[in-house]
C-alpha cells in the first residue's frame, strides 16, 4: 500500500491550467473572486496530490474601451484585436482539456456603422486556422 501512495506522490501530474474566456468588460468582479480566493484553495489541493493549478486569464485593458479612433489608428487597433484574438485560440489549444467559459449579456466587439470594411489582399489562406 505504501509502495502504490509512493509511486502516486513521485509520478508527474500534468498542471491544471484552465484558460478563462469572458468578454474584456465583463465579469471583474467574478474574475477578482476566483484569483483571490477559489483558485489559491484549488492549486492547494493540487498541490497535495503533485500538481499545480494556475489558471491563464487574459485581462489586457489597452483592448478595453477604446478612445474614438482616426482610420489608421482604427486598422491599427483592429490588427491588435486579431492578434489578441489568435492568441486566446492559442491558449484554448494549450490549456485543453481545461477551458471556463463566462457567458454574459453582452457581445464583445462589432465594427462601428461609420468604418468602411478592409479586406485583406491575401491569396494564399494555408497557413491559417478554421477558425481564423
Amino acid at each position: 500500500n505504501v509502495d502504490r501512495y509512493a509511486q502516486f506522490v513521485l509520478k508527474f501530474q500534468q498542471p491544471i491550467q484552465p484558460y478563462i474566456c469572458s468578454t474584456l468588460n465583463d465579469f471583474q468582479e467574478e474574475r477578482d473572486f476566483l484569483a483571490n480566493y477559489i483558485f489559491p484553495q484549488l492549486n492547494e489541493l493540487c498541490s497535495s496530490r503533485g500538481t499545480y493549478f494556475k489558471a491563464v486569464d487574459l485581462r489586457w485593458s489597452a483592448l478595453m474601451d477604446p478612445p474614438p479612433l482616426s482610420y489608421s489608428l482604427f486598422r491599427q487597433h483592429s490588427c491588435l484585436h486579431s492578434q489578441y484574438l489568435k492568441l486566446c485560440l492559442d491558449y484554448v489549444n494549450s490549456c485543453f482539456p481545461f477551458f471556463i467559459c463566462m457567458l454574459g449579456q453582452t457581445y464583445g466587439d462589432f465594427l462601428p456603422d461609420h468604418v468602411p470594411l478592409v479586406f485583406s489582399k491575401a491569396t494564399d489562406l494555408s497557413s491559417l486556422s478554421t477558425v481564423e
